[in-house]
């Protein structure tokens, strides 16, 4: 369990950490900040959380792509669902209005609502006190 004494700013790392701690579908994560640098990542299960900074750019890429043709710029959400688990990417602002890219990698069966939600919420807890 990820412990943040009250007062202080919550880290990328523990954030990407309280992301697996609250949601136990998660298997691994990573969080990109706005320059598109991986500014944390964790896996539970040994899951190639370093590679999910890459995979994020890559379907942040595609989908920005597929979402101008469509005439809609700027995605912020994408989701990759398979029997076997699923792949969930949220870009959002913190309580500081810095831009973050978090994205996770769940088992089979996660619910996408629940998923998409513990991300949004660990990332604009990013910066706040905890």
């Amino acid at each position: 369990m990820t412990r943040v004494s009250a007062g202080s700013a919550l880290t990328p790392q523990a954030a990407v950490e309280r992301l697996g701690d609250q949601s136990a579908e998660v298997r691994a994560a990573a969080l990109i900040d706005e320059r598109g640098n991986q500014a944390a990542s964790a896996s539970a299960d040994g899951a190639d959380a370093e590679g999910i900074a890459e995979l994020a750019s890559e379907l942040f890429s595609v989908a920005d792509a597929a979402g101008s043709r469509a005439g809609l710029a700027g995605v912020e959400r994408v989701e990759i669902a398979r029997p076997e688990g699923g792949v969930f990417g949220v870009r959002g602002r913190d309580a500081a209005g810095r831009s973050w890219t978090l994205v996770a990698v769940t088992a089979g069966g996660a619910l996408s609502s629940l998923v998409f939600y513990d991300i949004q919420m660990t990332i604009r807890a990013l910066g706040a006190p905890a």
